[in-house]
């Protein structure tokens, strides 16, 4: 499968964050899309249940298609907006955060986009932190104990991510992937095999004018999760490093490869033609690069 749109990735060089154990939650073999629907606390976001479903194939790298195992989590009905994201930066600022970018949004009500993925995860934690939620990430201090990760970057050994924490994170891919695919098997969007107008803001092909950056989030059809643009708008960051021939390696709550260049982005954006927006279709970001059509999504663990 051809890419519709190619970037000048540059290797980050980066090495991963330390992570213990993978999100936990209770384990449910709920299916139906009127139980997994349902708004879950925190409000805005759905409960996703838990279970085994497929996850790929993806032809851009070979990786096969495979079964995975997931515990429930809450995912947000819409991407962060950029009225939402400039509220909480703007608090962080005076709480000893400090972002690569500041972010853009065409409009308030659209999705905020052009941050690192380090911008993100830190945008996690000061929501978390604002509305007094324990916080994800955390950087150990040469003297002992924890910090907040409010800025700065760190060697693998000096990561802690909380996967039990209530606080806000970034989706893994495969927990992504299952709440895009809506609750429908075997499908190549997150309504059906064919991507509409109604269902995505994405570039039609070499006929179609270049379509306005964003639209409106909330403003398309959601899939049977409930969840909006899940395809199109902007492409979202994930918790994982990319890796060829790791989706051969997964099991239950898979977190991805321990290291690497880049991180995932998943969904496509508007700028992308359907192909990049297929439920299955992955692609690899540098994680300090940062572009008009990167956002994010949130996710919260299903706490026991």
């Amino acid at each position: 499968m051809k890419r519709a749109e190619v970037f000048a990735l540059l290797g980050a060089g980066f090495v991963s964050l330390c992570s213990g154990c993978g999100p936990k939650g209770n384990a449910s073999d709920q299916s139906s899309v009127s139980e997994a629907g349902t708004t879950a606390f925190p409000d805005g976001f759905v409960l996703i249940p838990g279970g085994k479903s497929k996850m790929g194939p993806n032809f851009w790298d070979d990786s096969p298609e495979v079964e995975v195992e997931l515990d429930a989590f809450h995912l947000a009905v819409a991407e962060v907006t950029w009225s939402e994201w400039r509220r909480v930066r703007d608090w962080a600022k005076g709480k000893g955060y400090v972002f690569d970018q500041p972010g853009e949004g065409t409009a308030e009500d659209h999705p905020v986009h052009s941050m690192t993925w380090f911008d993100a995860v830190r945008w996690c934690n000061a929501k978390s932190e604002r509305e007094g939620r324990a916080a994800v990430y955390f950087v150990k201090r040469e003297e002992g104990g924890e910090d907040v990760f409010r800025k700065g970057m760190w060697m693998a050994s000096e990561g802690v991510v909380k996967w039990d924490a209530a606080g806000y994170r970034l989706p893994t891919e495969a927990e992504w992937e299952r709440a895009a695919r809506g609750g429908l098997v075997g499908k190549t969007f997150p309504n059906g095999d064919e991507l509409m107008p109604e269902d995505a803001h994405f570039h039609r092909g070499p006929t179609d004018e270049t379509p306005i950056p964003t639209a409106k989030v909330r403003s398309l059809k959601p899939n049977g999760f409930g969840l909006y643009d899940m395809a199109g708008n902007v492409w979202e960051w994930c918790w994982d490093w990319h890796g060829t021939g790791f989706y051969g390696t997964v099991g239950k709550n898979p977190l991805g490869p321990e290291a690497g260049r880049m991180r995932i982005g998943r969904g496509g954006g508007w700028s992308n033609q359907a192909e990049n927006c297929a439920v299955f279709y992955r692609d690899a970001f540098d994680p300090a690069d940062s572009r008009p059509n990167y956002g994010l999504r949130l996710a919260v663990s299903e706490r026991k």
